[in-house]
């Protein structure tokens, strides 16, 4: 099969030198943030410097709240200070990192303050925001390589056969026969999804039959 092409159509130009394909994906950016922000760390988009979108704005993502880690966009591809403009790589290699202390193939997730965390051992959990940054291709103190490519997780609200209104402590999900949804099962029985009997007194599941 062939390779896609680029093409310029303004002269002068010389196909013979045009890549056939792309391998990093990056975009022009202006920092946000009241500091630096070093390279290789992680940024969200946190407005525009216009209503007309002039640049982005990007701070440090941080997997403690939905707002800075939803919008996860990359990894910073150039150390950056308050309204210093560069690129972030939102797919594809990014080279020159310190991945010191992973391993070739590890998973890469958001962690606090635009830091990276590496390998499914140290995969965060609840409270914290799972998102999927990308993988380790090269384990090395000054020029390690991380392929990038950002995943968001997602809420158990944010499925879209779950319904969740007015939730509260001890809420439990159950199958309405179009969507799954809460209720405050403080005692009762239902019948599941597979066809059993769920019992449950003062909000703990008591027998399943």
């Amino acid at each position: 099969m062939s390779q896609p092409r680029i093409r310029i159509t303004t002269p002068p130009f010389d196909p013979s030198v045009l890549p056939s394909y792309v391998s990093t994906v990056k975009h022009l950016v202006k920092s946000d943030y009241n500091g630096t922000i070093n390279k290789g760390q992680a940024v969200y988009v946190t407005g525009s410097t216009g209503l007309s979108g002039t640049n982005m704005l990007i701070n440090r993502a941080s997997n403690t709240i939905e707002m800075t880690s939803s919008k996860t966009m990359g990894l910073l591809e150039e150390s950056l200070n308050k309204n210093g403009i560069g690129y972030v790589v939102t797919e594809g290699l990014l080279a020159g990192l310190n991945t010191n202390g992973a391993n070739p193939g590890d998973p890469v997730w958001l962690g606090v303050d635009g830091n990276l965390i590496y390998g499914l051992a140290n995969k965060p959990v609840a409270p914290a925001h799972l998102v999927f940054i990308g993988i380790v291709t090269r384990a090395q103190q000054n020029n390690g390589e991380i392929f990038v490519k950002v995943q968001n997780g997602f809420e158990v609200e944010e499925l879209h056969n779950v319904v969740l209104n007015g939730k509260t402590s001890g809420d439990m999900l159950k199958w309405n026969g179009t969507t799954w949804v809460n209720f405050h099962g403080a005692s009762g029985s239902f019948t599941s999804s597979d066809g059993k009997t769920v019992t449950v007194t003062s909000g703990i599941i008591t027998s399943i039959v």
